[in-house]
């Protein structure tokens, strides 16, 4: 009889155990499921793509995407793009400002430096033509610039100016000068790193019909790249 008793007191303490896990485990599912739709609601991310050692994608909501690359999976990451995902990192609809690429950069900035560290040398980045917000920073920066404008030769009519390498290193000096591309450079300063130089191609003029679009009456001759490497370095 004592048998009998003592077996069902196992018995009976061994269901109690696994209700009492099943009890854990369901629990422990709903606080996963409410984790996830808690991150869906407050994160700006909608995807994260890590294929590949080498090269991390954050795709939003908004179908904009922002990469992060480094040469091997040891090293640092080297460089930023932005674009729209699939297949889209570096073509760019050209009514996107940059300023709406990087609203949420922090975050995967952030997420990315868990994963190894961060070294930015590079931005894979299109020219000016192809952000209205950096388009017009071009065209106010030659508005601006002293230099620029004290030369007779600058202007809207003179387009064999832009057949001269003085023009690209002039325009080199000047989108630098006057922080053409400030959108990414503001936050790249505020982790420690800013844009160093630009290596141009394809020089082109901003034409009058555009800068008059972009609200722009002084029109002048406004040179643009239409290809651009951005050499980035650490803040001395």
């Amino acid at each position: 009889m004592r048998t009998i008793i003592l077996i069902l007191i196992t018995f009976i303490a061994i269901s109690c155990k696994q209700n009492s896990s099943e009890k854990s485990d369901d629990l422990a599912t709903v606080k996963q499921d409410s984790l996830k739709d808690t991150l869906n609601k407050v994160t700006p991310i909608k995807d994260i793509i890590n294929k590949e050692d080498r090269i991390i994608t954050f795709q939003q909501y908004d179908s904009l995407s922002i990469s992060f690359y480094r040469v091997h999976k040891d090293s640092a990451w080297s460089s930023i793009s932005f674009g729209t995902w699939p297949h889209q990192m570096l073509i760019q609809n050209k009514d996107i400002e940059l300023s709406k690429h990087i609203k949420n950069l922090d975050f995967c900035w952030n997420y990315t430096e868990k994963l190894g560290k961060i070294n930015i040398t590079s931005l894979g980045l299109l020219s000016p033509h192809n952000y209205p917000d950096v388009l017009a920073n071009q065209v106010k920066a030659f508005n601006k610039d002293e230099d620029w404008n004290s030369d007779t030769n600058n202007n809207i009519e003179n387009k064999k100016t832009l057949m001269l390498s003085k023009t690209y290193e002039w325009t080199k000096k000047i989108m630098l000068k006057h922080d053409v591309y400030k959108p990414i450079n503001s936050f790249l300063k505020q982790k420690g790193f800013e844009i160093s130089s630009y290596a141009l191609e394809k020089m082109a003029e901003i034409p009058k019909s555009k800068q008059e679009e972009l609200g722009f009456e002084n029109i002048m001759l406004v040179p643009s790249p239409l290809a651009i490497n951005i050499n980035v370095t650490k803040v001395k």
